[in-house]
């Protein structure tokens, strides 16, 4: 076994930054988004960032780690909760997590407030669809990598971006793959872009 300080580290880094404002009126069915509805969705997203509280957990696993009452994926079962009159979104309930679910329960809840708050319809189809499934169901199977919603959100590299695409929700941006550290830093210039409530998904993987 090599010792450490001659190991190669192999660092790939896929950054997305996924701008929801420019179009999240078409979940809707509208034709176009204003800068008041940009606005409405802006101020949803802080809204929703506000309801996660601190010291949630980390958790990947299927079974319930000591400490826990819970898995991730039972926690977001029970945190979305969709209903024919109206959706409900407990984040609370989405406890512990883990990088891609808290984004996703954050991407829910934001939606859930721009709906309610802002009279923007979302129907019973469109939040069936959202909703993951993590847990044995009989009518929806577990979602995995790249599968329904969730599955898009939840798989490695561009899945979020897949996801925000397909919604038609606003643009993708690709930074790329840099492969060492001149790279990388030179691709951190284009952060200076970012604005409020964009997204940004970092892959890492060290070998």
């Amino acid at each position: 076994m090599k010792k450490r300080s001659n190991c190669l580290i192999i660092s790939i880094l896929i950054i997305f930054i996924l701008l929801v404002t420019g179009d999240i009126n078409r979940i809707a069915k509208a034709d176009s988004i204003n800068t008041s509805s940009s606005t409405e969705w802006i101020q949803s997203v802080n809204q929703a960032m506000s309801c996660f509280k601190d010291k949630g957990g980390y958790c990947t696993s299927r079974k319930i780690p000591a400490g826990f009452t819970q898995t991730t994926w039972m926690g977001m079962d029970k945190a979305v909760d969709v209903q024919k009159n109206k959706t409900i979104i407990d984040v609370d309930q989405a406890r512990p997590s883990f990088c891609s679910s808290a984004v996703y329960m954050l991407f829910l809840k934001s939606l859930s407030i721009w709906s309610t708050q802002y009279n923007h319809s979302i129907s019973y189809l469109s939040w069936t669809n959202l909703k993951p499934y993590t847990m044995p169901n009989e009518k929806y199977p577990i979602q995995q990598d790249g599968e329904g919603a969730w599955g898009m959100a939840n798989s490695n590299g561009p899945g979020f971006a897949v996801l925000i695409n397909k919604l038609k929700m606003g643009s993708n941006y690709y930074v790329g793959l840099p492969l060492n550290i001149h790279l990388l830093m030179k691709e951190f210039l284009l952060l200076n872009k970012a604005e409020d409530v964009m997204l940004l998904k970092c892959f890492g993987m060290i070998m």
